[in-house]
């Protein structure tokens, strides 16, 4: 472990705020307790009201972490202080949430989803939020690795999959933007796919 993550050094509001709310006393062992419990996306990209628990202001992505052993939920944390805990679950959810708010800005922006916006993280992200089921995530994983251009129906299939009708990727999307739907982990995918 660097300098930078010994408790007192570098975040030490965000130490003291996990330390109080754990049953561990020491960092190296509360730390171990939380796991990300969701977020939001910073409306007003940078805005100086958005406040970590570190003190950090100007937020883009704002996360709340939980601790089930105790109950307590901690949050805003800002995407730097979620990397503080150096936990590889903690961080690949991180990179999840900020993949599907990326998209839903695209979706705000009225521009039609197409696979160019898509990324295998993008792709893992709607499969594990359950915007898209397991075939749906095969053919969009296909599509994003092909070397070759589409057949006209991989085409239709991909605008059915990503735009077209009510349970569609960007009608998903859109309710999830507007806090109609939760965003929750439904299921996950091991992580050598998502890279």
């Amino acid at each position: 472990m660097g300098d930078v993550m010994k408790p007192g050094r570098g975040r030490p509001a965000l130490v003291e705020a996990v330390i109080a709310l754990s049953e561990s006393d020491t960092w190296d062992e509360a730390r171990g307790e939380w796991e990300p419990s969701g977020g939001e996306h910073a409306k007003g990209v940078g805005s100086y009201d958005n406040e970590c628990v570190c003190g950090q202001k100007g937020l883009v992505y704002l996360f709340e972490i939980a601790n089930p052993l105790t109950g307590a939920v901690l949050g805003p944390i800002g995407s730097e202080c979620i990397h503080y805990f150096e936990d590889a679950a903690m961080d690949a959810s991180v990179a999840a949430l900020k993949a599907i708010w990326n998209l839903e800005q695209v979706v705000a922006a009225h521009i039609p989803l197409e696979m160019k916006h898509l990324s295998r993280l993008k792709i893992a992200a709607l499969f594990e939020y359950g915007a898209i089921e397991q075939r749906e995530y095969n053919f969009l994983l296909d599509m994003f690795n092909s070397r070759r251009a589409p057949s006209a129906k991989q085409r239709a299939w991909a605008v059915a999959i990503l735009r077209a009708g009510p349970g569609s990727v960007r009608a998903f999307l859109t309710d999830t933007a507007a806090g109609n739907r939760p965003l929750v982990r439904v299921r996950t995918i091991p992580e050598a796919v998502t890279r």
